[in-house]
């Protein structure tokens, strides 16, 4: 469904180097991530095996 997004989401959009070029991934698209997940989910009825995974955190 995704995989990264250009968007800098709070707390991310305050990070110094969050005007740099290219996709964020990993904890703080969390809450973004699973909306996604909750919304396919629903489009699908359920019907198609959804997974959730990685990012990279430090």
């Amino acid at each position: 469904i995704s995989n990264t997004t250009i968007s800098r989401p709070p707390p991310a959009d305050a990070h110094p180097l969050a005007q740099e070029a290219g996709g964020l991934s990993g904890k703080p698209l969390f809450d973004l991530s699973t909306q996604v997940l909750r919304d396919m989910y629903i489009r699908t009825g359920g019907k198609v095996t959804l997974i959730g995974c990685g990012g990279v955190t430090r």
